[in-house]
């Protein structure tokens, strides 16, 4: 099974991709399954899951929880076959993973050295690593390849799985990177990845696509939108 693990739907509000045309767009690409992993909320799962019954693509709830200890997002981390979201409001990274771990979730620690983006210190990663289950190691979206390198050298040294996802913002990133394994079911795929049997692949986004986002988010805020 090929299934990218990372992708946000319109309902991260910065976003374009309407959360009942991602299945279709990811059969398109060749998926066999996909992760709806908006930030800070679950909202999406519903209406990607049903139009996915229809199309035979396999669908992981997720989310990309933003951690804000003290109100201020610090880093992100991802969970993976979820049952209810997850407020990082007022939570650490410990407090997340531990919310995550209590419902039965996988927990991935996304683009973990993407200095552009909010990411943990390196000595709190480390920490962090006999805590969760896998690292992403390839993020078309980062801004160096060299970053998704260091992952994939973290992920080697802690003996962690490695995932990949595309980050996706728009619909023509979809599949753009994906985690592939021997796996004839979301339940095989999801022991697969747990004992380390993932591959990741993956090519880079464009550079100018990383401006649709904030567009996306620009738009969202006039129209006063707010997650769902």
């Amino acid at each position: 099974m090929k299934i990218d693990l990372h992708i946000h739907t319109a309902n991260s509000l910065d976003s374009w991709i309407v959360p009942d045309k991602l299945p279709a767009i990811a059969k398109r690409k060749g998926l066999d399954g996909i992760a709806v992993t908006d930030h800070d909320t679950a909202s999406a799962w519903p209406a990607v899951e049903k139009a996915a019954r229809k199309l035979g693509i396999a669908v992981i709830r997720g989310e990309e929880v933003g951690v804000r200890p003290a109100g201020r997002r610090v880093g992100e981390i991802i969970g993976l076959f979820m049952n209810e979201p997850v407020d990082g409001k007022g939570k650490t990274s410990v407090e997340v993973i531990d919310a995550l771990k209590a419902q039965g979730a996988i927990v991935v620690l996304p683009h973990p050295f993407d200095k552009y983006r909010k990411i943990f210190p390196e000595d709190e990663l480390r920490e962090l690593a006999v805590k969760v289950d896998a690292v992403e190691v390839f993020n078309p979206r980062v801004a160096l390849p060299e970053l998704n390198r260091k992952a994939k050298a973290f992920a080697e040294e802690f003996g962690l799985p490695e995932t990949a996802g595309s980050d996706a913002h728009v619909s023509w990133e979809v599949g753009k990177a994906y985690t592939e394994a021997n796996a004839n079911s979301p339940e095989q795929f999801r022991k697969a990845l747990i004992s380390g049997k993932t591959k990741a692949h993956g090519t880079y986004h464009p550079f100018f696509t990383r401006i649709f986002p904030s567009i996306a988010k620009l738009k969202s805020k006039l129209l006063g939108k707010k997650h769902r």
